[in-house]
């Protein structure tokens, strides 16, 4: 059994410190925590000014965790290890934009060789001589301490895609000839748990290169089982998104424990160990790898850094300095004279960097007091569910979604009130929608009043969800709209949504005459308005009149005629309209089928659906068609009742489900 992680590898450093770099052996430590270095400090360039400085890190500092959020002109160096070979639990952000560094909540507990990456607005960082792993939340600057990870490891490598966070590789014990690991570890963030790993790396490595661009984490170089006498040459790629692990081209000078930055279309390897010799043979050999043609391709050497690095592990990628074309950086580490624990932060002209697929979430639809409920909410019902779902239209997971609820208003003379404010969907994968009735987590309110302040009447509540910060006015509906249609009527609910849809007001401000017939003239309306929207109104009547019975002073000519225009109808006779007859269940299949859509021909009818309307019926196709479409299912008995005439509260039924008319949601 190997020993477990030493608080400080004395021994390392020591045999570091009092002997070149070049004379340590293959059972040497890497840990470089322990004795003071021998100074702190930056090192000034010794070569022409390809690579610029910026603002050094506060503090000289290796073997740090590194995380920048794709798209993000800030990254952040957190722990690791700081002049004097202490460990140190700061946090710090880089804004390439200001060019400033600021010091945030520091990490619970410090590592030397932590992985860090940044995730959809939190940073997770794992390892770093244990199976520690701490949650970053950016906008709070605050941590958390997550789950252990399954097994111990540091100078790991990290990416983060789909709701996951991957751990791959790094070392059990600081001694490559004995620890180095090719194991996978995957974080599920919705479940806070650590799942089944993934597929094992092709080579077993540590502190090797690591970077993210889609959803490929690239591995470059590092330690293995043959460190510090032979390095790892493997150029490796994860696809996050497949579990599936490719060699790309060989990485011919083998370096570890150095910085590897990626661009949109390439990678750069920065600096690092050399390979042979021993674990501290700084470089400053900066080669560029073009991954378009993956797994093909060549490494290259490009502009050299001023001074030799190690231990430097964030790679980063800016458009701040460079915004035409880009920046990739060394920031900190080890510099010559070794030891010297540098702060020094440059950066050479690259490409631009990656970038990043932003998660986006629409509203879907509301329900309100949902089934097993009757789905409305009437006046002074306590503590009423409303549960809107929401779409990931993005091709980017949502890990976690939550909605918060305010400004609950509506018309004067009534409370409007949040009972819970707060909601919760779970996660959202790619196009998925999700509504918060499937975590349980919803929110309430309560309308009181103690008379209805209009017939019509709706309130709103924003919501706004996190963490993409997108907010919708949700419209509320308030049933008991009509003394005339109780919440136990049948037909209550297809009234209300009518209502809503400004199809009509009712007979009376106060009724809605429910079981009256439905007139051709008002028929004419009700279907146009249900297919137009509200507010609907056609052309004025002028000109010669279709229809003998529909004069032009008629406040529903313009709606019969725009119906005889559509060819919805053509009258009842060669003449007439007949305006004030009742419509009758036949007339009505053609009159809303027709206005949903003109072109519709139904098919032939064979054998009949219902027994009192035959096949050779002309308003058979029609009919059956609206049993196809579950808007109809007859009036018992197995008939249809074709020449009854309408009611009110079935031409709600009858609009609402042809014209798809809904009393929530977006």
């Amino acid at each position: 059994m190997k020993a477990p992680f030493a608080p400080l590898m004395v021994a390392g450093l020591a045999a570091a410190l009092t002997a070149t770099p070049a004379a340590a052996s293959s059972t040497q430590s890497t840990s470089l925590q322990s004795a003071a270095a021998a100074q702190v400090g930056d090192v000034a360039p010794d070569s022409p000014l390809v690579w610029v400085p910026a603002a050094s890190a506060p503090v000289g500092i290796v073997r740090y965790a590194q995380a920048q959020c794709i798209g993000q002109n800030v990254f952040y160096v957190i722990s690791g290890v700081a002049a004097g070979g202490s460990i140190t639990t700061a946090n710090q952000r880089y804004n390439a934009t200001t060019n400033t560094w600021t010091p945030l909540a520091p990490i619970p507990s410090g590592s030397e060789g932590p992985a860090g990456v940044c995730y959809q607005g939190k940073i997770y960082v794992a390892g770093g001589g244990s199976a520690n792993f701490f949650i970053y939340d950016i906008t709070a600057n605050t941590w958390a301490a997550g789950p252990a990870m399954p097994f111990a490891t540091a100078m790991a490598h990290m990416g983060a895609n789909n709701g996951k966070v991957y751990v791959a590789g790094g070392d059990a014990d600081f001694n490559p000839s004995t620890g180095v690991l090719n194991t996978v570890a995957v974080y599920d963030i919705a479940t806070n748990a650590w799942v089944a790993n993934g597929a094992n790396m092709p080579t077993a490595t540590s502190a090797g290169g690591y970077a993210q661009i889609g959803t490929f984490l690239y591995v470059v170089g590092g330690w293995g089982t043959t460190a510090p006498t032979t390095n790892v040459n493997q150029t490796q790629r994860y696809d996050m998104a497949t579990n599936t692990w490719s060699a790309g081209p060989t990485f011919t000078t083998a370096r570890s424990d150095f910085a590897l930055a990626a661009s949109g279309v390439a990678l750069y390897a920065i600096g690092g160990d050399n390979n042979g010799g021993g674990f501290f043979d700084l470089s400053t050999t900066v080669e560029r790898l073009a991954v378009s043609t993956w797994p093909a391709g060549t490494w290259t050497a490009t502009d050299s850094l001023p001074s030799a690095r190690s231990a430097h592990r964030g790679g980063f990628c800016t458009n701040a300095f460079l915004p035409a074309s880009g920046e990739v950086w060394s920031t900190a580490g080890i510099a010559a004279p070794f030891p010297t624990f540098t702060g020094t932060n440059q950066y050479l002209q690259a490409e631009a960097c990656p970038s990043v697929a932003v998660a986006t979430a629409v509203p879907a639809a509301l329900e309100v007091d949902p089934a097993p409920a009757n789905r409305v909410i009437e006046p002074n019902e306590a503590a009423v569910v409303v549960a809107p779902s929401w779409r990931n239209n993005s091709t980017v997971a949502i890990a976690s979604l939550t909605g918060t609820a305010n400004t609950f208003t509506g018309p004067a003379g009534a409370t409007y009130t949040i009972n819970d404010a707060t909601a919760s969907y779970g996660a959202l994968a790619p196009s998925a929608v999700v509504s918060c009735l499937s975590t349980g987590d919803c929110y309430r309110v309560t309308v009181a009043a103690a008379t209805r302040p209009v017939t019509h009447w709706d309130a709103t509540f924003t919501e706004t969800v996190a963490p993409l910060g997108t907010s919708k006015a949700w419209t509320i509906h308030i049933g008991g709209s009509f003394t005339d249609v109780p919440t136990t009527n049948p037909f209550y609910r297809f009234i209300e949504t009518i209502l809503h849809k400004n199809v009509t007001g009712g007979c009376t401000t106060t009724a809605f005459c429910p079981s009256a017939a439905t007139t051709r003239e008002q028929m004419a309306v009700f279907v146009l308005v249900a297919k137009q929207g509200a507010g609907y109104v056609p052309p004025a009547c002028t000109g010669t009149r279709l229809f003998a019975d529909v004069p032009a002073s008629s406040s529903f000519c313009p709606y019969i005629e725009e119906l005889s225009r559509r060819g919805v109808v053509s009258g009842c006779s060669a003449t007439n309209y007949c305006p004030a007859a009742p419509t009758t269940r036949e007339q009505m299949a053609v009159f809303v089928l027709r206005t949903l859509d003109p072109t519709l021909n139904p098919p032939a009818c064979g054998t009949p659906v219902f027994g009192d309307v035959p096949a050779s019926s002309p308003f058979c196709k029609w009919i059956e068609e609206l049993v196809r479409r579950n808007v109809v299912t007859g009036c018992g008995g197995g008939n249809y009742c074709p020449t009854a005439a309408v009611t009110r509260e079935q031409m709600s039924v009858f609009l609402t489900v042809t014209f798809g008319l809904v009393l929530y949601g977006v």
